[in-house]
């Protein structure tokens, strides 16, 4: 961890930025998602995604609001392919910790991914840029194909390079 904290450092302020409004985007009047939002808020991941968007938006010239909303936005559908992974996966630990299919179950977990979707289409809308909406739109057909393509294997066989690099 001490080296995505380095990595971070000279975007450190505007990651900040991007922390509020990816806490903001979580809030819900639904007493389960907001008890559910605040456990995967206390257990995010090292964020590389967002942080990648901000270095790449300050290397452009500075970060913009738009950079803030696309790192949002990225990281909202991240967590929630998370949330369906492990559904698909049955996974009991995420992180280290009881995955939310482990601790709600299946329908718990979908259902609160598909939230965190449509937060993230939600902060879109603030982005005035057909591009980003449809690079948003292809990066989420994508790792649905991926997550097909992988589930599509049967457990145990060995899978070729070529398919790893197309999952």
């Amino acid at each position: 961890m001490k080296d995505i904290a380095a990595i971070k450092q000279p975007v450190i302020n505007d990651f900040q930025r991007f922390e509020e409004q990816f806490k903001a985007a979580f809030q819900s009047d639904n007493q389960q998602l907001t008890e559910i939002y605040t456990y995967l808020l206390t257990n995010v991941g090292k964020q590389v995604r967002p942080t990648l968007t901000l270095l790449c938006s300050k290397l452009c010239g500075k970060i913009s609001d738009t950079a803030i909303q696309a790192a949002v936005a990225l990281e909202l559908m991240h967590t929630a392919s998370l949330l369906h992974d492990d559904v698909v996966d049955e996974a009991k630990e995420r992180r280290g910790n009881p995955s939310v299919y482990a601790q709600w179950g299946n329908k718990t977990a979908i259902l609160s991914g598909d939230y965190l979707l449509a937060a993230s289409f939600l902060v879109i809308t603030g982005i005035n840029n057909a591009r980003i909406w449809m690079i948003r739109a292809n990066v989420g057909k994508l790792l649905a194909e991926g997550e097909l393509l992988q589930l599509n294997k049967a457990d145990g066989e060995t899978v070729s390079e070529t398919h790893y690099f197309k999952v």
